[in-house]
């Protein structure tokens, strides 16, 4: 019988496995050693409740139905102590619940089987035989793993299941005939295939998939006789045998293959290690890594093994070679960019005889030691022989042509000065951009060639006040630019004093507003962003680190020398009078200025007043009283300074 292993016949319901009237006095239950006798010793059904709570997972429902009618007989008979008898009462309350529990998943399980078996019969009336068979397997495994189901129950499901197989029976012979033809069929096409196909890689690519769908077939449960199986076989085997040769053939092209390409390595690696790269020979150098470049992507592929190691081995020594083969081939391509602009300028010459006398040893000056791209090697040769061209042209124009060059060029000059006189009047939003077309102008100026003798004067000075105003401008937006630089500095500066005069006062830091201050102020010089962060560290650190806290007090005095230092100097050059009690100290650093003017040594570090300014601002810390008058001071300093420089 199908379900024969199904099939365990249970003689009572689940719903009348735990009332007690149904079992006689002598009952035994299997698995149990309680008897009759020992239902009046209490340890002793103790010990058995508590073995079948511990045991497996599935509670024995009989086992407890014959426990329960024994803690019964204890109760009536009063014979349990109350020790015994909470523990037992309690034991007792766990296995109901647990009971209870398992009968509603019994419940649940045997519910989802139901449901299964209307989905089988749909399945069936559909034809769908792949979901048929899936459902039917579902409902067995599931039958199988419900415990303690009623013997009704479970006749009920399997008499379902027998119902539905001759159907199953009837859909499957389908599929296996369908599938039996297609068996036939694929075994015609392997045996005529190389009457239709020639490809060999083709024919072994199909045979392939042949064997996977018969697999496939096979594991579907509908497989095949083995006479038909070795048809199959012996048709895959003879189709393939010509394919034998073509593969074989290839492999040996890999291998040989793989030994051209790590001869192209050993080769490229030895003339990299006994090349004199102290004195190359660029072309010999070029030539050879062209060559083998060239012979390497004409070679067929590699052995599987040995494709990604001989790449990057091939990868490696290529690139270590274009290091030094890519900057010969930049500075090359520098040097005959000068020569062309050299012979350029050779046009402008007013005597056409110096030009081509000039433009021989020129022409002997060009050499190529590194090509370029192709592309690039054409536009530089047609620059050359245009340049070239061009100095023999203007040997050969006359005094009228050479006049009309010499008024192009005014034109040009013209042209500049106009325009520098109008951008002059625009307004720049930093000194940069004005200093690269300041220099724009200059260089266009400097290429435009000569002007007619008669106007050259008069555009060489109209030439030279623009440029000039240009000048005054740049100098004037690059103050602006600094001076809000030492604004930024100036404001790191105060907030790192307003910080060092909290940590010294010994007030609670509000780090969180201090970091934002220091967010919000601009950017400044990298090595000075640098200093006044450190400046700033040092202090928040010192708000919580007593021993930090007196080491930077036991500097003050130290860092106010220094400063004071740089603010006599900042002073006797802004040329602002020093407060009268560092009059010796400041007639010093005058003596000291003088004696370094005459070539004498000096004590004193004498610094410009850029270093000075910045000096003053990254120092440290500074005694609180005495930070008043030095800002005081170097405001005075600054003022003097940036007036003089107006």
């Amino acid at each position: 019988m199908l379900l024969a292993g199904v099939a365990r016949l249970y003689d009572k319901r689940i719903e009348k496995c735990m009332e007690p009237d149904k079992l006689s006095a002598n009952e035994e239950v299997t698995g149990t050693s309680l008897t009759t006798a020992s239902k009046n010793d209490t340890t002793d059904l103790l010990n058995h409740l508590e073995s079948l709570l511990n045991g497996n997972k599935v509670i024995d429902e009989q086992r407890a139905k014959f426990l329960r009618r024994s803690w019964d007989s204890l109760k009536q008979d009063n014979k349990a102590d109350d020790s015994a008898l909470a523990r037992l009462e309690k034991g007792f309350e766990v296995l109901r619940e647990r009971i209870h529990r398992q009968v509603e998943e019994r419940n649940d399980r045997y519910a989802e089987i139901e449901q299964d078996l209307v989905k089988l019969k749909a399945a069936l009336t559909a034809d769908d035989l792949k979901s048929s068979q899936e459902l039917e397997q579902q409902i067995i495994s599931k039958l199988n793993r419900i415990h303690g189901l009623s013997s009704q129950r479970r006749q009920k499901i399997i008499g379902e299941l027998e119902a539905f197989q001759p159907k199953i029976k009837k859909l499957s012979s389908w599929r296996h005939w369908g599938t039996v033809q297609a068996r036939e069929k694929i075994i015609k096409e392997i045996q005529n295939i190389h009457n239709s196909e020639t490809d060999l890689e083709k024919v072994a690519t199909r045979i392939k998939q042949a064997r996977e769908q018969w697999k496939q077939w096979d594991n579907t449960g509908e497989g095949g006789n083995k006479k038909l199986y070795l048809k199959f076989d012996q048709a895959c085997t003879a189709a393939y045998e010509p394919c034998k040769a073509l593969f074989e053939t290839q492999r040996k092209q890999r291998e040989e293959s793989s030994r051209s390409r790590l001869d192209i390595c050993e080769f490229l690696e030895n003339e990299y290690e006994t090349t004199d790269w102290r004195n190359p020979n660029w072309k010999n150098i070029q030539k050879n890594v062209r060559e083998q470049v060239s012979r390497w992507r004409k070679l067929g592929p590699a052995e599987y093994k040995d494709r990604k190691p001989l790449h990057q081995r091939f990868e490696r020594i290529v690139e270590k070679f274009e290091g030094p083969l890519d900057r010969e081939r930049k500075r090359n391509l520098y040097q005959r960019q000068e020569l062309i602009a050299e012979i350029n300028k050779l046009a402008d010459l007013e005597d056409a005889r110096k030009a081509i006398a000039e433009l021989q040893p020129l022409k002997k000056k060009w050499l190529v030691t590194v090509s370029g791209r192709r592309k690039q090697e054409q536009t530089v040769w047609k620059q050359f022989t245009s340049a070239c061209d061009a100095v023999y042209e203007k040997s050969r124009q006359s005094r009228k042509e050479f006049d009309q060059q010499l008024n192009l060029q005014l034109e040009v000059k013209q042209k500049i000065c106009s325009e520098i006189e109008a951008k002059v009047q625009e307004k720049y939003p930093e000194a940069t951009v004005l200093t690269a077309q300041i220099n724009q102008w200059n260089d266009r100026w400097s290429q435009s060639g000569r002007a007619p003798k008669a106007n050259a004067k008069q555009i060489e000075k109209r030439f030279r006040d623009a440029i000039n105003k240009a000048n005054k401008l740049r100098g004037q937006l690059e103050r602006a630019d600094q001076s809000k630089s030492d604004q930024v500095l100036f404001d790191c500066a105060a907030l790192c004093s307003d910080i060092e005069r909290q940590v010294f006062e010994q007030c609670i830091l509000d780090l969180d507003a201090i970091n934002q201050s220091w967010q919000q102020l601009g950017p400044i010089e990298q090595n000075l962003q640098s200093a006044m962060q450190a400046r700033m560290d040092q202090a928040v650190t010192a708000a919580t680190d007593s021993s930090l806290r007196r080491k930077l007090e036991d500097i003050l005095s130290h860092n106010f020398d220094l400063v004071n230092g740089y603010l006599l100097q900042l002073e006797i050059n802004a040329g602002v009078d020093s407060p009268a009690t560092y009059t010796k100290q400041r007639m010093a650093l005058q003596i000291g200025r003088l004696s370094n003017a005459m070539g004498k040594a000096s004590e004193q570090e004498l610094l410009n007043n850029r270093e000075l300014i910045n000096r003053i601002h990254t120092t440290g810390a500074l005694p609180p009283d005495s930070q008043l008058e030095v800002d005081k001071r170097f405001k005075q300093c600054y003022t003097a300074l940036s007036n003089d420089n107006h």
